[in-house]
Formats: structure tokens, sequence, C-alpha cells
């Protein structure tokens, strides 16, 4: 029955990957503790301000795990270690781990704002190559390393933390910290972390979250089941490992995810949101067996499923808004579930644009476009659009970590009658005759295939490895019960998706050795547990150095290169010689789902530096409807913007002086029909310096995208040479 409001669903999805080693008992990497204390608990404690809000959380029952290691006092991680430390008793080597990681924040929004701080890091430099790091040794003193151990976790706490009176007082004074203020910092850090699974609770018990769990070390269950599976979507590679096949042991992620769910919530899982959104007609007997009723996805899989390319128009807009803004009953075989799929385009809005705006004009967008959705639905049930993405990486990228966005966001909610948050088993409970999907689309939320997991030379070596280390179990008798089980639990730890996204070339970060080394360690584990020699392979990097592994994706231009600047490939050898960069390695955890850009070729010749941006065909269109513009910004040693836009059908290149002042630039050139390309005259530049660029993207003068991230492209230039070594 249509009542006229229309049912919003968000779901967050809570995920760390599993950063203790079984053996050693030792946590290689903060990030669990760091986002407990900075996301987890502020997500939902902020609900208690807004009764009427409801909210979907998925807690994959890992991180519960690593949570409640914290908690207990059974967990340490070498950052929480020399957090901790006297600075005086610092030797060398820990000061150089600290020079290096501890300015692991968001520069934007929890460094450059305190002065401190900021000040710390521009005398350590963007360096940090061990050599680097030692020159810099000197210049840094006892009260300048305790300075830095004090803002690095101040920088990790939640708002409203960050406001209390004990907390206020230190960032206030901003410097020249006490040992003593480390105890008042671990004080609100231990009542942080302890209250989390408790306002969970709380906040479940009064009907205001529903909470639902993925596969135990979330794992990409399709694969699991068996990795064939990649050969029927993978739209990149051609090239597969040798067929991983343990249907049993995705039952037992599930097994172990609903029983520990019910341990520490008090009640089972009744959805679940797979593993990057990974589904296939082969895991619904699974997930039916162990009583979840409902999953979610996304939306191109269900576009694919119904026999569709897109549910979307060259416009990006839902062409049949009704097909994706409803539930659908799922049924494999006798299996029947129901299944969700989120709107990409509001996802990611809130995942990777929002944060670019003024939050109260991002919270005014959003509802803008539920309200044109109301507004024009035409059926006779209201819509339910799901909003399913990240619950903890987006909202370091926002001021205030994300807070002033949803004061605004949910107090606009509350104050338009027309919009209503549910939960999803509420929602379900007024479903009456769903849909019918029999079958789906194999693939995740990433171009719908599986290729971020399996099908790179890197990702294939690693699915070997864990083959033949899970092959060693089911022949070995010499071990005991105990040793089988630990065994085994680091098998499910490798069978996680997380080190399968930090191989190949699609992302990276700047621990990439670590969790290369975290996912041998787990299969040297077995050996060990098994008493086997370890083969020397698993001695050996399978993610390869970053000039190597990068290779296919960033070429230096090889000649002097003068395409005609006329936004078509003119002839084959025009752009031959010229350099490639190729977008996707650029982001690591925080990925938008789309970007506007394939590829970027560079080059030069004596007069011209010039770009060809290879534009997906949406952003072609809204750039040639002047929606869409590009900023090229040189950021130093002097700053020039250039930008890029089609005006009264010419496309035109001007230089940003001020938002009054942006003449054209002579004698350069733009066109854009099949590809972009520019020219920009090299006489801007003065070639005998370093030039950091970063490419800008606007949509209707709304910046959404920065490529790359947080860090620049350089440009090495030398007199009477060729500028051929950018890297980021």
């Amino acid at each position: 029955m249509k009542t006229g409001r229309l049912k919003l669903i968000f779901f967050f999805h809570m995920h760390q990957p599993f950063y203790k080693n079984l053996l050693t008992g030792e946590y290689a990497l903060p990030w669990a503790r760091l986002h407990g204390l900075k996301d987890y608990y502020s997500m939902v404690a902020m609900l208690r301000k807004y009764p009427d809000i409801k909210i979907n959380f998925n807690i994959v029952p890992s991180l519960i795990l690593q949570l409640q290691d914290y908690i207990d006092g059974k967990a340490e991680d070498p950052y929480l270690v020399l957090s901790e430390k006297h600075a005086e008793e610092l030797t060398d080597d820990e000061k150089l781990f600290i020079l290096r990681n501890f300015f692991s924040a968001n520069l934007k929004n929890f460094i450059y704002p305190f002065e401190r701080y900021k000040d710390l890091l521009h005398r350590r430099g963007d360096e940090v190559t061990p050599d680097h790091l030692l020159k810099m040794l000197p210049k840094f003193s006892t009260q300048d390393f305790l300075d830095l151990q004090i803002w690095f976790r101040l920088a990790w706490l939640d708002e409203e933390t960050k406001e209390s009176p004990e907390i206020k007082t230190l960032f206030d004074r901003g410097r020249s910290f006490h040992e003593t203020d480390k105890g008042t910092i671990a004080w609100k850090e231990k009542n942080i972390l302890d209250a989390i699974i408790p306002e969970y609770k709380a906040a479940f018990e009064r009907h205001q979250i529903e909470l639902t769990a993925s596969p135990f070390y979330h794992p990409i269950m399709p694969l699991i089941f068996n990795s064939r599976i990649a050969e029927k979507s993978s739209q990149r590679y051609k090239k597969f490992p040798p067929p991983f096949s343990y249907p049993q042991d995705l039952d037992a992620h599930l097994s172990k995810a609903v029983q520990y769910h019910e341990k520490i919530f008090g009640i089972k899982p009744a959805g679940t949101w797979p593993s990057e959104g990974s589904v296939s007609d082969d895991i619904i007997p699974y997930l039916v067996k162990h009583g979840f009723q409902y999953f979610a996805s996304d939306e191109e899989i269900l576009a694919l499923s119904l026999g569709h390319q897109s549910l979307r128009d060259n416009n990006r807009e839902l062409f049949d808004p009704s097909l994706l803004y409803r539930f659908y009953n799922v049924q494999i075989k006798e299996h029947s579930i129901t299944g969700c799929f989120r709107d990409k385009i509001l996802s990611d809005l809130i995942s990777f644009f929002y944060q670019n705006m003024n939050p109260l004009d991002a919270a005014n967008d959003f509802i803008g476009r539920l309200k044109k959705v109301n507004e024009r639905w035409n059926k006779d049930y209201d819509p339910t659009i799901f909003i399913i993405m990240d619950g903890e990486n987006a909202w370091e990228w926002y001021p205030q970590n994300g807070r002033t966005f949803f004061e605004s966001l949910f107090t606009l909610i509350a104050n338009n009658s027309w919009i209503q948050t549910v939960l999803i088993p509420d929602c379900l409970a007024s479903e009456t005759a769903l849909p019918v999907l029999t079958r789906l689309h194999p693939g995740s939320w990433i171009n719908h295939d599986y290729s971020i997991w399996i099908g790179h030379p890197e990702d294939n070596k690693a699915w070997t490895l864990l083959k033949t280390t899970r092959e060693l179990i089911d022949a070995n008798t010499n071990c005991t019960q105990q040793e089988r089980t630990l065994a085994m639990e680091s098998i499910y730890i490798a069978e996680g998706s997380d080190w399968f996204w930090w191989y190949g070339d699609e992302h990276s970060s700047e621990h990439d050795a670590v969790f290369d080394q975290l996912f041998r360690n787990h299969l040297t584990n077995v050996y060990t547990l098994l008493h086997q020699t370890p083969p020397e392979e698993l001695s050996i990097p399978i993610k390869q150095p970053w000039r190597i592994e990068r290779s296919d994706y960033i070429w230096r231009p090889t000649s002097f290169i003068s395409p005609t600047i006329d936004g078509e490939i003119t002839n084959y050898f025009e752009w031959l010689g010229a350099g490639e960069i190729k977008l996707s390695f650029l982001f690591s955890t925080h990925r938008p789902s789309q970007i506007p850009v394939k590829k970027i070729l560079y080059g030069f010749d004596k007069e011209f530096l010039y770009f060809r941006l290879d534009l997906e065909e949406n952003s072609n269109i809204d750039f040639l409807k002047g929606a869409l513009k590009i900023h090229l910004y040189f950021a130093e040693p002097e700053k020039i913007t250039f930008i890029v836009a089609h005006e009264n059908n010419i496309t035109a290149v001007r230089q940003l002086i001020n938002e009054d002042n942006q003449p054209v630039v002579n004698n350069a050139k733009a066109s854009i029909i099949n590809i972009l390309e520019i020219a920009i005259p090299k006489n801007k530049f003065n070639i005998e310096k370093d030039y950091h660029l970063k490419i800008l993207f606007y949509e209707h003068n709304a910046l959404f995208l920065e490529l790359p991230p947080q860090t620049f492209l350089v440009i090495s230039a030398a007199p009477q040479r060729l500028l051929t070594d950018w890297n980021v």
C-alpha cells in the first residue's frame, strides 16, 4: 500500500582485516583499535540524539573478536606500544618507526588544522625512505617525539571525546605535552573501547538499529565455494590459478559467524552483507542453511541478474526506478532468500563525493535527490532506497569526521515527514508479493566481477599457495586435535578477502609489505602447527616492489610526441612514445566504485606539455554538456591551476587566477570528441623544477574527485633533458 513516505535504508558495513598472528598473539597493525576509537563507537552513539533515525549495521565477527582482545587487555600492536613508551627511552629504531608511521591520519582534517602536528610533518617531509628518516632524526628532540606520540593518539579519537574537558585541554595546549598526558588519553581510549559493544546492544534493544554479520573472516564466498566462478564474469583476466574449491570452509565461516554474533549480541543475525557484496547462485543454499533471511549486494549485480547491462541511461538516471527500489525474492532451486541492492550513485555520493562539499549543502543535495524520486514515483507501493556502504573509512575525509554532515542530514530527515529511515526486518514484515529472481550474476560491488581478488599474477600466486597449504591439512595426521584446529583457523584467516585486495595493481598503501607478510605468516603457521617445514616460497614476498609492480601502469615517455589536438585518435602514431598512467592503483581501501576517467596519457615536445584523458562514456557526455570540468593543479614549487571545460561549443583551457579572473591561456589547446586532448605551452613552467600535479574533477562546480587522493603526481624535470620521471 502506498503511503507517500519514502523508505530509506542506511546499511553501514564495519570491517577490518585480521591483524593478529595466532601463534605469536601479536597484532601487526592498529586499525581495528584506531577505528574503534574514532568510528565504531561514535557511529552508533550519535543515534541517541536522533531517536527517530534507524540504521542497519553489518559488523564482521572477526572485527568484534579483535576489538574484544583490546577490551580484555589481550592485544598489543607496535603503534600502541610505542605511543605509550616514555619518549626519552625510545631507541633510534623506534624513533624511525614513529617518524614513518605516526602521521598516518587524514592530512586535511586531522593534521593540517593543528599547527604543531603540521609543523612536525613538514619538518619530517614527505619522503619516508630509511636514508631520509635517518637524516631527520637529529632534527627531532625528545619533546618533539613526545608531542608526536600525543598528537597521533589525539587525531584518532572520536569527535565527542575531543570535546571532553580533559582532551580539549590537550588540544588547546597543542605542544609541550607531558608524559602524564598519555595516561589521560589512555583512560579515555579505554572508556571508548569498553563502550562499543554495550552501545550497539543498547541501540538494538531500543529497536533503533539492526545488527547483521558477514562470514567470519570476510572471505569472498563464491571463490571459496569454487574459484572457477571468476572465469564466468571476469572482464579483465584470462588466466586463473588452479581451482580452489572448499565448500566446507564456506560452511565454517558462516557457522562461526552466526555462533559468535549470537554469543556477543544475544541473537542470531537475520541478514548479511556478503563480503564485498560478492554473490553467486552457489552461496544461496549456504546462507539459507545458516538461517540468513536476507542479503545485500550492488545494483550492477541486480541489473545483470535481470538481463540488463545497466539500470541507468546515459545521464546516469534510473530508467525504471521500481527495479532498484524494492526487495526481491531470490529463488535458487528450492532455496529462497530476500535480496536488496544498493543505489550505487546515492551510496557513492556519501562515500566519496559529499566530503568535498559544505556539510549542510551536501545533506540538502541528498534530500533533494530523494525528494525527486518520491515526487516522480508512480507505483502503488512506496519506494525503498538502499544506501549501503563502508561504515568506517569514509568519515575521516569529512570535516569533524562526518559529524556535521550527519547532524545536518539527520535533522533534515526528521523535518521531512515524507522520509522514514527503516530497519530491514521491519520493512520486510510489511512486504507482500516480491518480484522473483531465479539467478544471481556472479560478482561483487566493484565492476560486477571478482577481478580485485583473483586473476592478477600476484593474486593467482596467493591462491596457489593457499590451495597447497589447505591440501596439506587434509593429508596430514601428525598433529594433535588442538594443532589441527589452530591450523584450520589460520586457513580461514588466509581465506579472507583483504590479502587479495592488496595483491595486484588495483590497490596499494604504505603497508603493502605488512599485508603481504601477514598472509604468508598465516600460511606458514599452518606448516608449523602440522610439524612441517614451510616451503621457501612463503619466505618470498608476493607483492612486488613499487616500480616493478606498476610497470604496466606507469610508463615513462620514451620520445617526444606532437599529437593533433582534435579530440580524436587521428592516427596510431600520434601518441606513440607517450607515458601512461592508469588510475586504478591510486586507491586503497577507500575506492570509488566508478571514476570518470579510464586512463591518462601524457608527453611533450619542445613547446607543449600534452595530456590525453580517456573518459568514461557518461563522463564524456557530462563534459560536453558543461557539467564536468577538469582542473590540472600544479602545486609546487609555484601554484598554477588550468581549468579545462567545454563552454559555448568550444573546449577551452583557462588559467585560474581567482574566481573572477580566469583568462584563456594563450596558445593552449583542448578538444574532445572521443577523447579529451590538451596542450599547454611549456613556457608556463619553469622546467628546471619538479612539479606536483593533482587532477581535480568538478561536477556542477562541486569538487567530487581528486586524482591521486591525498598526494601528487610528481613531474621530475631537468635542463636539456626529457621529462620522463613521474611517480606517486
